[in-house]
C-alpha cells in the first residue's frame, strides 16, 4: 500500500488483489473437487497480513495477522462484491452496466460471495511499545467465490 506521511492513526482504504491460480483448470472439475483441488488450495498457505510504521530513520513492525484460507471459505457472511471491494449501486445501475450505461470490466461485476469480516482484528508481534493493542479492519474473499462444497480443515 503507499505510505502515508505524518499520521499515527492511518486508515488505507486500500484494496489488494492476490491471485489465487490452479495450476491446472481441470481441478474445477467433479472428478478432482474432492480431492485434487483441495490439496492444491492447502498448498497456498496462510495469508499473512503486516502492518509497519517507516520513518525516515527505521522501519518497525506494528504487528501481523494470519489468516488460513479454510477461515474465509468457512465464512457465513455474504455480500456482493467486486476486486474493487464492497460498491455502493448507482440507482442506474444495471448488471454488467456501469452508471453511464457502459460496460463494466470483468473485475468490477458485482458477484455475492463468502468474505471474512477481520473488523478489529488484533495484530500480534508488535515491536514497540504500545498501551493498547493494535487493531486492523480488513474484509478477504475469494472472487468469484469457490462452491458451497469446498472447504479446508
Amino acid at each position: 500500500s503507499p505510505v502515508l506521511k505524518e499520521t499515527v492513526r492511518p486508515v488505507f482504504n486500500f484494496n489488494f488483489f492476490f491471485p489465487v491460480r490452479l495450476f491446472n483448470s481441470k481441478l474445477k472439475s467433479k472428478r478432482y473437487f474432492e480431492n485434487a483441488l483441495m490439496y492444491e488450495l492447502e498448498s497456498k498457505g496462510d495469508l499473512s497480513l503486516q502492518v509497519w510504521d517507516d520513518d525516515d530513520t527505521s522501519a518497525d513492525s506494528l504487528g501481523f495477522v494470519k489468516l488460513p484460507l479454510c477461515q474465509i471459505l468457512a465464512s457465513k457472511r455474504i455480500g456482493p462484491r467486486t476486486l474493487r471491494g464492497p460498491a455502493p449501486k448507482a440507482k442506474d445501475d444495471e448488471e454488467g452496466q456501469g452508471p453511464t450505461g457502459m460496460n463494466k470490466l470483468w473485475f468490477e461485476v458485482e458477484r455475492d460471495v463468502r468474505y471474512y469480516d477481520g473488523m478489529k482484528t488484533e495484530l500480534t508481534g508488535c515491536s514497540l511499545p504500545n498501551p493498547s493493542t493494535p487493531l486492523i479492519y480488513f474484509e478477504a474473499y475469494f472472487y468469484p467465490d469457490w462452491p458451497d462444497g469446498v472447504t479446508l480443515d
